[in-house]
Parts: structure tokens; C-alpha cells; sequence
């Protein structure tokens, strides 16, 4: 499949406080006036779905080698961004609130009615979305069918903060001044 096949469309979806979340759904151009469905996976991520560049191609964004492993494999690829980061509204108070758990069940909900999905609903991810994932599971709509969690990071403390005891500085600093911007 050539690059130029594969297209991101991008929206915002509306949570049920009102806040609104981007979201993006890859598919092929071909695909969006056909009637075959596909099952979706979703990834939620606090660091940004997408990028502005000054060439707008859809290979320059960061996943666009998911969705085109995922679109040969048959499925769609669907990433948002978390409340209060990236391109989303609302206001980040701690990593993985409460009010993030429910907007996940609220995205694969919205991506289980699109007319490119067939109704069923995969999460995914590693480390922060590896976090997502398993939160998808909490509150687990019928759309949702199974969650791939690869690397996540269960203790803070001791896989990130302190390793091995000894504080790890840098991690704590560049983490928190990329996320700072970020956010």
C-alpha cells in the first residue's frame, strides 16, 4: 500500500460534561465509500495523536505506522487525545483521573457507531497508554472486546521514580518539563 492511501480524519467528540476530545480515525481513501466495516483499535494518550508540520502528509504523523499496521492486518486505528492535553479541552489535575476512565468508555463507545466499524472495539498500548488500556476495562462498554497492555508502568515508584532505590532526577525533570509544555 502506497502513503498517500492512508488518511487520518480528525474531530472532536463531546463527553458527557462537555468537554470536548480530539480524536483521530485512520482509514484508507478508498475505504470511505465503501460499506465494508472493520473492528477498531482505540489508544488514548496524554502525549499528542497528532502534529501540525508544514507539509501536511499523513506519514510525517507520529501514528501513522500504527495505522498502517493495523489497516493491512483489518483493522481501523483510532487515537484521542486525553482531556486536557494535545488538541483536547479540560484540565489535567493528576495522571489518569477519574474523569479520563470515563471518557475512555465514552471513545470506544463513539468508535463502535462509526459506519467504518463493525461494532467491535480493541484498546492498546504501552507504558502512559499501556495505563489507558487497563483502565478501559473499568468501566467496559459491550463494544469493548479485549485490551493489549504491554509495559505498563504499575509502579511508579519503583519502575520510574526510584529504580533500584536511587531517585532517577533526570527522568523526574525532563518528564515533567516535556509534559508541562505539552500540557
Amino acid at each position: 500500500m502506497s502513503h498517500t492511501e492512508l488518511i487520518c480524519r480528525s474531530e472532536y467528540i463531546t463527553m458527557r460534561d462537555g468537554v470536548r476530545l480530539a480524536i483521530s480515525a485512520w482509514i484508507n481513501k478508498a475505504h470511505e465509500k465503501n460499506t465494508d466495516k472493520r473492528p477498531a483499535v482505540v489508544v488514548t494518550t496524554r502525549y499528542w495523536r497528532a502534529m501540525a508540520f508544514q507539509q501536511d502528509k499523513p506519514e510525517f504523523q507520529p501514528y501513522y505506522p500504527h495505522a498502517s499496521y493495523f489497516w493491512v492486518r483489518g483493522y481501523v486505528f483510532v487515537v484521542a487525545d486525553a482531556r486536557g492535553s494535545g488538541a483536547s479541552y479540560g484540565r489535567r489535575e493528576v495522571e489518569i483521573p477519574q474523569a479520563e476512565i470515563e471518557d475512555i468508555s465514552e471513545v470506544v463507545e463513539w468508535a463502535a457507531r462509526q459506519p467504518w466499524c463493525d461494532g467491535r472495539v480493541a484498546t492498546t498500548g504501552q507504558s502512559y497508554t499501556a495505563g489507558t488500556t487497563l483502565c478501559s476495562s473499568v468501566n467496559a462498554p459491550l463494544a469493548l472486546k479485549l485490551g493489549v497492555c504491554r509495559a505498563a508502568d504499575l509502579d511508579w515508584y519503583r519502575h520510574i521514580v526510584a529504580p533500584g532505590g536511587i531517585v532517577n532526577r533526570w527522568f523526574i525533570d525532563s518528564w515533567g518539563e516535556t509534559t508541562a509544555a505539552q500540557d
